[in-house]
Parts: structure tokens; sequence; C-alpha cells
């Protein structure tokens, strides 16, 4: 009897986590602000390469003093992406990780380029970042 109510209260015990536990996001997003703070055109060089899509696409070149706004988006559990501009390489990720999320961003070489986040949250994966081409 005792063994048999330990299986009956465990089974409600899995039951209750597993409706309490959110699902897996099946669609991860990134926005992404893209800065040239110089006075002259910056060149895209070979594309992007991303996980997934690009919308607008980056602009092809970054025009002198100006801001563009898109959204890097992907099926699954990572989002990611390289672009290269002549001056400055641009890199972000954002991965699920056990129900959280994992943020990296990178912006070389560093005397030209900078990367700022602008919003990362660990529990809903929102992930808002900014590239400088500074020079």
């Amino acid at each position: 009897m005792e063994f048999k109510r330990k299986i009956i209260l465990t089974g409600a015990l899995l039951v209750s986590v597993a409706h309490s536990v959110p699902a897996l996001a099946s669609t991860l997003s990134t926005s992404i602000e893209l800065k040239n703070n110089t006075s002259s055109d910056n060149v895209l060089i070979n594309g992007t390469n991303t996980t997934g899509f690009i919308s607008p696409l980056f602009p092809a070149p970054a025009a002198a003093n100006s801001s563009t706004f898109h959204t890097s988006t992907t099926n699954g559990l990572a989002d990611a992406g390289v672009l290269t501009y002549q001056s400055c390489r641009f890199n972000w990720s954002v991965i699920q990780m056990s129900g959280y999320y994992q943020f990296s961003i990178g912006a070389t070489p560093s005397s030209k380029c900078s990367s700022d986040v602008l919003v990362q949250n660990v529990f809903t994966g929102e992930y808002k970042i900014r590239f400088n081409i500074d020079a």
C-alpha cells in the first residue's frame, strides 16, 4: 500500500513539474543595430554568415554616419552570425541551454569597432545589440 502511494505521488509530482516548465523555444531572434560612426561608407565583405535569416539585409555599403536596424531569426536552439565590413568583423550568438540562454558578442579590431549589449535576458532569450563602426 505504501509503495503504491509513493508511485502515485511521484507520478503526480512529475506531471506537475512537466506542466510548470516552459516549452523549448522553437524560434530565436536577435535585434541588431548597425551604426556607422565614420564619415565614409563601409563596404560589406562576403555578405553575412548566419544560422537563420536577416531581415532586412545588412546594407552594402553601410552609409556614413548612419544607423540601420535588423532582426536575425533562427528556428532552433541557437541564433548566431558573423558579418564583416571593410573595417570591422562582428559576431553574436544566443544559445538555449537547459531552459536558460547564453549570449556572446564581439567586434574586432577594438581600435576601429565596438559592440554594445542593449538587452540580454537569460530567462526569455531576448537579445538586443549594437555594432559600431568607429574608425
